[in-house]
C-alpha cells in the first residue's frame, strides 16, 4: 500500500474518485436530476442511448463514471460547452469502495470485432467476443473514423452480485439495514467506510441540497452515508487548488466542502 500511495504521489493525472454527473435534458437541468438523485437516495442505471441507440451492450444497463480528477472534469464541460451532454454537477465515490462493489473499467475497443455485434428486437447489443458478465463494460471504439470516448475514461457498475432491490446504485437508500434493538446502523451492503461528495456550482445550490439531506431519517434513508457526505461547491474552489486535487478528501481540510452534518 506504501508503494502504491508513492506511485499516486504527484500524478496529477490519476484520481481516488468515481464521478458520476449529471446533464441537462429536455424537461430538467442537471441540478434538478441531482437533486432527483439525493431524494431517491440512489443512482438508477440506464443504457447510456446515442441517437435512440444504446452504447451499452449485453442485458444489464448501468451506472456510468467518470475517473478523471477534478480539474479534468471542469476541462471537459469548459471546452465541450454543451451542457446537454455534461455539466458539473455529480456524485463521487470512493475508487476503491466502488470497485469492492463491483464497478469496472470500460474496455475501449476489442482486438477484433468493431462492427460485428448483433442487435436484438430488444435493442439489445451484443458483442461476439465478451461472455455475458463483461458485456456491460465494452464501449464500440474506432479512434480513426473518431469514434473515440477514452478521454472520458469511463468506469460502470451493475448489479452483479444482486446486492440492491433493483437496477439502481444505493447511495443513501437503505436497501438491508443493519438494526440492532430499536436503533439502526447503516446497511449492510452499502454503508461506506470513506466520504461521498456531491458536486455543485455555487454554494447556493450546496446549501440547498444540505436542507433536504437534514430532512431524511431512518429506515428509508442511511444516516451513517449521509454522515459522510460533503457538498463541493465549485465557485469555492481556486484554479490553483484545483490542479492539485487528486484526492477531494483534501478539500475537507482546506474547508472547501460543506458538510453534512446532524446535530
Amino acid at each position: 500500500m506504501e508503494l502504491i500511495n508513492r506511485i499516486y504521489q504527484d500524478r496529477f493525472d490519476m484520481s481516488d474518485h468515481l464521478i458520476h454527473f449529471t446533464r441537462d435534458n429536455n424537461e430538467e437541468s442537471a441540478f434538478q436530476i441531482l437533486k432527483k438523485i439525493v431524494h431517491s437516495g440512489r443512482i438508477n442505471c440506464g443504457w447510456s442511448e446515442r441517437n435512440t441507440r444504446r452504447t451499452i451492450f449485453g442485458n444489464n444497463p448501468a451506472v456510468c463514471f467518470t475517473e478523471m480528477p477534478l480539474i479534468g472534469l471542469i476541462n471537459y464541460v469548459k471546452n465541450r460547452d454543451d451542457l446537454s451532454k455534461i455539466d458539473f454537477y455529480g456524485v463521487a465515490m470512493s475508487k476503491k469502495y466502488m470497485f469492492n462493489h463491483g464497478a469496472r473499467n470500460v474496455i475501449y475497443g476489442l482486438t477484433r470485432g468493431t462492427d460485428d455485434a448483433t442487435i436484438l428486437e430488444n435493442g439489445v447489443r451484443i458483442t461476439p467476443h465478451l461472455p455475458e458478465e463483461e458485456q456491460y463494460r465494452y464501449m464500440l471504439t474506432g479512434i480513426k473514423d473518431l469514434n473515440d470516448w477514452t478521454h472520458e475514461r469511463e468506469w460502470r457498475w451493475k448489479n452483479v452480485y444482486n446486492w440492491s432491490e433493483g437496477d439502481y446504485f444505493p447511495v443513501w437508500k437503505m436497501e438491508q439495514p443493519i438494526k440492532y434493538g430499536k436503533k439502526y446502523h447503516g446497511d449492510y451492503y452499502f454503508s461506506v467506510s470513506e466520504n461521498i461528495f456531491v458536486l455543485v456550482r455555487t454554494v447556493h445550490e450546496a446549501e440547498e441540497l444540505k436542507t433536504l439531506f437534514l430532512t431524511y431519517n431512518y429506515p428509508k434513508y442511511n444516516l451513517e452515508n449521509i454522515e459522510r457526505t460533503y457538498i463541493l461547491p465549485l465557485e469555492n474552489i481556486s484554479l490553483e487548488i484545483i490542479h492539485n486535487v487528486t484526492n477531494l478528501n483534501k478539500l475537507i481540510d482546506d474547508q472547501i466542502c460543506i458538510r453534512i452534518h446532524r446535530s
